[in-house]
């Protein structure tokens, strides 16, 4: 869905790993407007501010015109045209390439997946993916969903190996109430969701975080299946074996440190909270001084969340 990026047609994963698609899609009722109700965080839509939608329409050539839509943080509407296809590698109706580079032609090398994951039988909701999990959409004719609907999809996406803790309410003219939340914290009512909360990033670029309403700079929780105790517990054990780290502030539900560079001396700072209520480890890492870090604080916390996954993904208390 949407402002597909170059980086999806680069994924290499395992076929035994790949996410199930649909057994059957019928393009022409596939077709027509779509609103974005939840996704994945993502850099290729970081100016995108609400009522994000993809209109598609069957051609002659028997390819889908794509055009989305979102309104822009600068009150703009942006608006992009792409072109759709069967993916020739697969040759199925629900795994798509979709391309938004065109010279003379479209550009298919430079094509994006899109994996049908779900639909239901009025083709008026679906689940969007792709082979890597990197990305990953919910797509409705309306504008928001009950949240039995959401519950649903939730099952769904866990079934085909996403976690929906990883997508992030979108904003529409009817759920506007419910932007930033996680998937997983809307399942579980107003009334319980209470997520700690960080300091906005600056607008440098030298800061990223999962709570940041800057979609550039803003990254995915980590799900815990552990006790706070045994997660904090956890998170000291992956951090502190890197170099140059010391931890300067301890809470039952927070954990500070500060990160050191070899070379100049740098700081950056660490925070990470988490949230019991959705068992979700939020984080913030940014600079002391300077502007660009070009991609050091981004490039830590990828590292560090892939660790903290397999670390946290444990049922037993054998910390």
């Amino acid at each position: 869905m949407t402002f597909l990026s170059v980086s999806l047609a680069c994924s290499s994963v395992e076929k035994a790993s790949l996410p199930e698609t649909v057994g059957t899609l019928d393009l022409v009722k596939y077709q027509g407007t779509w609103n974005q109700l939840a996704a994945i965080p993502n850099d290729f839509q970081s100016d995108c501010l609400t009522n994000t939608t993809a209109e598609y329409r069957m051609l002659d050539s028997g390819r889908v015109k794509v055009v989305n839509r979102c309104e822009t943080k600068k009150g703009t509407i942006k608006v992009i045209e792409g072109r759709a296809r069967v993916n020739p590698t697969y040759n199925q109706y629900s795994k798509l390439q979709v391309t938004f580079v065109k010279l003379l032609g479209w550009i298919w090398a430079f094509g994006g997946n899109y994996w049908i994951l779900e639909i239901d039988k009025d083709y008026t909701t679906t689940v969007i993916g792709e082979p890597g999990f990197k990305y990953g959409w919910i797509l409705s004719r309306k504008k928001s969903l009950e949240k039995s609907e959401y519950k649903r999809l939730s099952s769904i996406l866990s079934e085909k190996g996403y976690d929906p803790c990883r997508f992030i309410i979108s904003s529409t003219t009817v759920q506007k109430q419910q932007q930033d939340l996680a998937l997983c914290n809307i399942l579980k009512g107003e009334d319980s969701v209470k997520i700690l909360k960080m300091e906005e990033c600056p607008e440098s670029p030298n800061c990223v975080s999962t709570q940041t309403k800057q979609m550039k700079k803003r990254m995915a929780p980590v799900p815990t299946n552990l006790s706070p105790a045994e997660t904090i517990k956890a998170i000291k054990e992956v951090v502190l074996e890197k170099p140059n780290t010391q931890l300067i502030q301890e809470s039952p539900h927070s954990l500070h440190f500060i990160f050191t560079s070899r070379v100049f001396g740098f700081v950056d700072d660490v925070i990470f909270l988490i949230d019991t209520e959705s068992n979700l480890v939020h984080y913030r890492s940014a600079s002391r001084i300077g502007y660009s870090d070009l991609g050091a604080n981004k490039r830590r916390m990828a590292r560090l969340s892939q660790e903290l996954l397999k670390k946290l993904d444990k049922t037993g208390t054998s910390l």
